[in-house]
Parts: structure tokens; C-alpha cells; sequence
């Protein structure tokens, strides 16, 4: 689809190269955000611009996403929720051979009753 003064993505590029907002993923959202956070040292406020140009339940589910992945990353809400995530990572291997470990006893016990030993 071509534009004036450049096609769609080239107007897409220049808005998220130039930092005046972000058009893609969560993660570029998330990626702008940070970056105004940092130039700015905090605000208390985030203002989305909207525009009649997707379709309604497109935007609708846009900002949808922006408000249970992106807001809540800087609103304090996630830390928790991440907190939980890195522990469980960081604990997992030694958790699965638990399991591992606990499933070979029972069933070592199990054969040994089975057998009548």
C-alpha cells in the first residue's frame, strides 16, 4: 500500500526508529516504554494515541495487551509474578530430580512388595 512520502512500512520504521512510539509486539512496547522511563526518570503517567485506522476489535485487543503485559512491568504489578518465575527456573532441575528420584524409590518399594521381598 503506498503513502505519501514512503509506503506503510517505511512509516511504521520511521515511528519506531525515531522513539515516537512503537508499532509491533509487546516486546517493542515494552522496549519503548523502558526507554521513556529511563530518559525521564519515571512519570506518572502513560497516554496511548488512537486512531480509527485497525479494525475495532484489533485495537481493542491491542490494549488489551498493552494493559496485562506492558503496564503492570512498570507499575510494580509483575514483580511478584517475575520474582516467582526466576525462583521456579532457577529451582526447577533440582525439583524435577526430585521427582525423578522420588518416583525410582516408590517403585523400587513397589517391585520389592510385589516380588514379596
Amino acid at each position: 500500500m503506498a503513502v505519501a512520502g514512503g509506503d506503510v512500512k517505511e512509516m511504521i520504521d520511521f515511528i519506531n526508529d525515531a522513539g515516537i512510539g512503537a508499532i509491533g509486539t509487546v516486546e517493542d512496547a515494552k522496549a519503548q516504554v523502558r526507554k521513556l522511563v529511563d530518559q525521564s526518570g519515571g512519570f506518572g503517567a502513560f497516554l496511548l494515541l488512537g486512531h480509527e485506522w485497525a479494525d475495532p476489535t484489533a485495537t481493542k485487543r491491542s490494549y488489551e495487551l498493552i494493559a496485562q503485559h506492558v503496564m503492570p512491568e512498570f507499575q510494580g504489578q509483575a514483580a511478584g509474578t517475575l520474582a516467582a518465575k526466576d525462583r521456579a527456573s532457577s529451582t526447577r532441575e533440582k525439583h524435577a530430580q526430585s521427582q525423578l528420584d522420588a518416583v525410582d524409590t516408590m517403585t523400587k518399594r513397589y517391585e520389592q512388595e510385589r516380588s514379596g521381598g
